[in-house]
């Protein structure tokens, strides 16, 4: 498996990898089937941003696990703060390819992260009712810190996640 910076070419299998985290409720995905060149673009530009925006987001990159030529995963790795990353969704958010959950991809790809793309400690959360993604979490080295409830997301389990030196 490698794991790759979001860039145009991925764009023919971010639409099958799309559709697929769409068809089964991943709501981020909703629509990029319809235009994954667009998609990707924003996210090479989002990861050149230097600053957040007025709304609130953030500059992040987007990585993808590919296997034999196809995306089975896809992690975010958000730079900065705002009180709803510290607090409920995390400087890193993922998605494994529901046909490849299972595997270790999450796993992977958070280790992954945690030895090329951060250089220093970040939070990441789950959903409290999400046993798998807990278990990704503290096998990549999370330690947990607290829970924390947002009136949109509900419940979520907060860890820290350290850089591997």
């Amino acid at each position: 498996m490698d794991v790759v910076a979001a860039h145009l070419s991925l764009a023919p299998m971010i639409a099958e990898f799309a559709q697929e985290c769409a068809d089964v409720g991943i709501t981020k995905y909703h629509g990029v089937a319809d235009d994954p060149s667009g998609y990707v673009q924003r996210l090479v530009e989002r990861s050149q941003w230097t600053e957040s925006l007025a709304d609130g987001r953030l500059p992040s990159t987007t990585y993808f696990a590919v296997r034999d030529d196809r995306i089975v995963g896809a992690i975010r790795v958000r730079r900065g703060s705002t009180p709803n990353v510290d607090n409920v969704i995390g400087h890193i958010g993922y998605e494994t390819r529901p046909s490849a959950r299972g595997q270790g991809i999450a796993t992977q790809l958070l280790q992954w992260v945690r030895q090329h793309a951060i250089a220093e400690p970040v939070m990441v959360s789950c959903q409290v009712g999400n046993p798998a993604s807990q278990r990704v979490i503290e096998n990549s080295g999370g330690v947990y810190i607290g829970n924390y409830i947002d009136e949109y997301e509900g419940e979520v389990k907060r860890f820290t996640l350290t850089p591997v030196v």
